[in-house]
């Protein structure tokens, strides 16, 4: 179990772009000894392309980014 894990799913590069940029907006950032602009926080951002035949729906290709 991931805590706070949210899945979207987009059509456009544009929402992936959008979704990308409201991480980023959320990530908390804070200062210590080592770092002056340490990121709090940490975040996975994995795209799932599907590719889907519109002549044959059951071929669809999965690429992971």
């Amino acid at each position: 179990m991931v805590e706070n894990l949210f899945v979207f799913q987009c059509k456009t590069s544009e929402e992936i772009n959008d979704l990308f940029h409201f991480g980023i907006k959320n990530k908390v950032v804070a200062s210590h000894n080592m770092n002056q602009a340490s990121s709090r926080s940490h975040a996975i951002f994995t795209v799932t392309l599907e590719a889907i035949d519109p002549g044959n729906i059951d071929d669809i290709v999965v690429s992971k980014l």
